[in-house]
């Protein structure tokens, strides 16, 4: 399935999903004919009460389990949304608060939480985009900031009421982050997968049997099997936040940096 899901995000959703349901309208057709031509019609209608009784059964069977992985690729997108929302908020707050230790201390830190964007940005999201491993630069960053703070001096009543507010904003970062990289590598497990196929595979192939002329017969196996690679398709794209074409973007480091600069 990883070698789907790869060439899926190469390409745009809409020339992904157009392949997949041309295959699987390809298949419907060539599924059909050869029904046609080795099962007579009157045979075929016999079977028509069983056949649609079989797929009374299969197809909500697909509806449901497609529905539940899409609600769960759906979910898993706005936590990986806010995760990121968070994780720029967390930064943020964490290079404000520098500002009321001492200059050398609250400078280092603040060219700290610079660097530690811009390696999220540059080397990171990059690496999730293209679905490898989380690097742990951006973690060596922030092990640097917590040494910093705990190697600190307080010298003022200030800077003593500041400092543990700055550590618990540098430990919602570290959190915020190992959300994002869990979101990151959450997918669809293969035997959703597997049951979702399965499913999309015996509906279709009942309705190659079902006793009708063509080219009604046709006609209406080819639409079905243009929803159902059509639903497949969508949950494919929608499987992994970081990845596609609607992926989930670091518009919040770049506004969080942004206020940096400014």
């Amino acid at each position: 399935m990883d070698w789907v899901l790869e060439f899926a995000y190469r390409v745009s959703i809409g020339e992904f999903a157009l392949i997949v349901a041309l295959i699987a309208v390809a298949i419907s057709v060539i599924g059909v004919l050869l029904v046609i031509y080795t099962i007579p019609l009157q045979t075929r209608m016999v079977w028509n009460e069983a056949l649609l009784g079989i797929c009374a059964s299969i197809g909500p069977l697909f509806a449901i389990v497609a529905g539940f992985i899409a609600l769960y690729c759906l979910q898993n997108y706005a936590e990986a949304a806010r995760s990121v929302q968070a994780e720029a908020i967390a930064a943020d707050n964490l290079y404000r608060g520098a500002r009321f230790l001492d200059q050398s201390t609250g400078s280092s830190i603040q060219q700290d939480i610079g660097q530690y964007i811009q390696t999220v940005v540059k080397i990171e999201w990059p690496e999730m985009k293209h679905g490898q491993p989380i690097s742990l630069d951006g973690e060596q960053v922030l092990d640097h900031i917590e040494k910093t703070l705990e190697e600190f001096t307080v010298t003022n009543t200030k800077q003593q009421m500041v400092l543990p507010v700055l550590l618990n904003n540098l430990n919602d970062l570290y959190n915020r982050r190992a959300d994002r990289r869990e979101a990151a590598g959450a997918s669809v497990e293969s035997e959703f997968w597997a049951i979702l196929l399965l499913a999309g595979i015996l509906t279709l192939g009942m309705a190659f049997l079902l006793g009708m002329k063509m080219p009604w017969h046709l006609i209406t196996t080819c639409a079905l099997a243009f929803v159902i690679a059509t639903v497949l398709a969508m949950i494919v794209e929608a499987d992994r936040p970081f990845q596609g074409e609607f992926a989930v973007t670091h518009a919040a480091f770049d506004r969080v940096y942004d206020r940096f600069s400014t």
